[in-house]
């Protein structure tokens, strides 16, 4: 069957998009925040104090790696792990996400591995139910340097702009019996991936990879197309955290909050009653090297913005 991309796409209204991604844009903006409306991404160099990347990477190699992982099996592993906490609840970076979302943010989802999934071209929201449009941020957090041969997370600047994947709409093309398994996206993909090249060369879009050093955050839309290339050499490590928030006020799927009081004001991030690393261990009985989201290689042009501690590329 032949399939176009707009079978399975939306165009959002305004009032249900957040002010940044509304039509007419807020009187005044920050060079951050004029950068995402454009852009659909920002990259801030040297955020997150190396001390806290340094003791959540002793905690990850000492649960993970030394176990023989590569990642932690559990997509909430911050639930048990403080040190994920530390990290990806960092104030600044909380601050940065409500500058450009406009709204507070609380973590729920990490993808740890330390090697890419090759996943395929994809919007993140449409994982997500119809109401959080795009009031929601991916942060690819870079512990170390990140070699271009270990798999580099690609995106398109500016298909954030472009109309939206709706996860009921693609559901209704697979076949029956895989839309209720939890791998669908990948079959989803078949679909979907030559559809995005289609849309890429159509628009004049130009891919973009990014490798980023000790410290530095790549936040990106939730409608940014991106993917995880494929690496060049498969036994590089990738040393990252893939980390995913949602708007407080967005989430009814998500009902149960907590707050972090190590910092003040306290950070919030989502509750689940989920199966614990341990059990989920015990359960595979084997380690597993499936389950991380994106990668990264060199930027092509770099802009400095007036906040020194900020890098946009593009």
């Amino acid at each position: 069957m032949e399939y176009s991309l707009s079978q399975f796409t939306d165009t959002v209204p305004d009032s249900d998009r957040s002010l940044l991604d509304r039509s007419s844009p807020p009187a005044h903006m920050t060079p951050d925040q004029e950068y995402w409306r454009k852009y659909g991404y920002v990259v801030v160099e040297n955020l997150i104090p190396h001390d806290l990347i340094d003791r959540y990477c002793e905690r990850f190699v000492q649960d993970t790696l030394s176990v023989g992982k590569i990642g932690y099996l559990s997509p909430t592993p911050y639930l048990e792990v403080d040190e994920i906490k530390n990290l990806c609840l960092y104030p600044p970076l909380l601050e940065k996400m409500r500058e450009l979302i406009g709204h507070e943010m609380a973590m729920h989802l990490n993808l740890t591995n330390w090697k890419s999934t090759q996943r395929n071209w994809h919007q993140d929201d449409y994982l997500n139910p119809m109401g959080v449009n795009a009031h929601y941020a991916g942060v690819w957090f870079a512990l170390d340097y990140i070699h271009p041969d270990a798999g580099p997370f690609e995106f398109v600047p500016g298909s954030h702009r472009w109309d939206v994947c709706r996860m009921e709409k693609v559901l209704s093309a697979l076949p029956p019996e895989v839309r209720h398994d939890p791998d669908w996206p990948w079959h989803a993909e078949k679909i979907l991936n030559p559809l995005y090249d289609e849309e890429i060369i159509r628009q004049g879009a130009r891919p973009v990879t990014w490798c980023g050093k000790k410290g530095d955050v790549l936040i990106w839309h939730a409608w940014l197309l991106h993917r995880g290339s494929f690496p060049k050499d498969p036994e590089i490590l990738r040393p990252t955290i893939i980390t995913h928030y949602s708007s407080v006020n967005h989430r009814p799927d998500m009902p149960i909050i907590a707050e972090y009081s190590s910092y003040n004001p306290p950070a919030k991030y989502f509750v689940f009653d989920r199966p614990s690393e341990a059990e989920l261990t015990n359960a595979q009985g084997a380690p597993s090297n499936s389950d991380s989201e994106l990668p990264v290689s060199e930027p092509s042009i770099t802009n400095s913005t007036q906040n020194s501690n900020s890098m946009v590329l593009f």
